[in-house]
């Protein structure tokens, strides 16, 4: 295939699992022989990123904190703030083939290149109105999905939401983990601490939608049912949740661990839970597979690889008893956790970049052809 000349557009390509995912395709497209570049805001170079990468910022760090800050404090100004930063992005754009906007905001700006003959291309990787309860910022958000550009979502509950909202039915390209960080690092731990009765329980520590606090209090449920086994309950993350207490003991929380450190937390874990109300492709419970351990979520996003009773238990959000049962079960059933760790490893390891880069340079493809087709009709007009 044709090389293209691919550029990523990110207000900030910040610490986020989403970032992650797109700093991911970025390289395995590099890889493949494209030319690949990111526009942003503010990039503070923490994630492995190619150097054959471009990276196109003439902005700083403050730039970044001052539009968060002022989106925070503004509320009745969030859209102008946006326009605002759109305008500075538009001003260090080079010429591509393809602009590919990342999250809702950065759909407009794509759209808006298309002037100069790019192809327009949204990756979008969740149904983002429900991070806005302004009506003004939710049809800004909501008006992105029935702009005249080629889209994909990230997961099929993803298509499924904007199947409903707008009628089209778009291609899914799901996300993946990186195997060379997320395998099972310690079986022989497991063993020994199997013998002594202990349960180490993992989580991403986030308040919000994230729901830790549920989490906490299931398993503290558990833990005061007479449960005989010594649950610990691990908690990882930027920053601790402050309505969680962490003794060192029962509950411990972790900041800031490299994806080396992380591997082994979900390697020493006998289960992993993630109890949010709206995901579309979380990353948690799939790298929690690859490394061996059982996990317990919800079905928001997961639908694509968590299959209930195969290779994860899934329970329904903010019911905190259906967690605590289902936490029990996998407490005392050392076979359905076996059951569910073996299977999760074999699913993990059909989520990989490199497969998925593919899928997506076929859309890529798809896009640039149909956005010829559409420049050829209107020369003719």
């Amino acid at each position: 295939m044709e090389s293209f000349r691919i550029n990523y557009l990110l207000p900030f390509a910040g610490r986020t699992g989403g970032t992650r995912v797109l700093l991911n395709f970025m390289n395995e497209l590099s890889k493949m022989g494209h030319e690949v570049s990111m526009t942003t805001l503010h990039y503070n170079k923490w994630f492995p990123l190619s150097s054959d990468v471009e990276i196109i910022s003439k902005k700083t760090y403050i730039d970044a904190a001052y539009f968060w800050e002022m989106s925070r404090m503004l509320k009745s100004k969030r859209i102008l703030l946006n326009v605002s930063m759109l305008n500075k992005l538009n001003s260090i754009i080079q010429k591509n083939d393809i602009n590919v906007a990342t999250f809702a905001q950065t759909a407009y700006l794509a759209s808006w290149r298309s002037l100069e003959g790019s192809t327009p291309f949204y990756h979008m990787q969740h149904f983002e109105t429900i991070f806005f309860e302004d009506p003004q910022m939710k049809k800004f958000i909501s008006d992105t999905y029935f702009l005249p550009i080629y889209k994909i979502a990230n997961s099929s509950w993803l298509r499924d939401k904007l199947l409903e909202l707008t009628g089209h039915n778009f291609k899914v390209v799901n996300p993946a983990i990186e195997h060379e960080y997320f395998y099972p690092r310690i079986k022989e731990m497991k063993k020994e601490r199997e013998t002594v009765d202990k349960i180490n329980i993992v989580a991403l520590g986030k308040g919000g939608w994230k729901n830790a606090v549920g989490i906490y209090n299931a398993v503290k449920n558990v833990k005061t049912s007479g449960c005989n086994k010594n649950i610990v309950l691990h908690y990882f993350g930027h920053t601790p949740p402050k309505s969680i207490p962490f003794d060192g003991k029962f509950t411990v929380f972790h900041k800031d661990l490299s994806d080396g450190d992380l591997a082994l937390l979900y390697s020493d874990s006998d289960i992993q839970i993630t109890f949010s109300t709206a995901e579309s492709f979380p990353l948690p419970p799939l790298e929690a597979m690859a490394c061996g351990s059982s996990v317990i979520t919800t079905p928001y996003g997961t639908e694509d690889y968590a299959v209930n009773e195969e290779n994860a238990l899934i329970v329904e959000p903010n019911n905190v008893d259906m967690l605590t049962q289902k936490i029990k079960t996998l407490v005392d059933n050392e076979e359905l956790r076996n059951k569910l760790r073996e299977n999760g490893i074999k699913t993990a390891k059909r989520y990989n970049y490199k497969d998925q880069a593919k899928i997506l340079e076929l859309e890529m493809k798809v896009a640039l052809d149909e956005n010829a087709k559409k420049n050829m009709r209107f020369k003719i007009l």
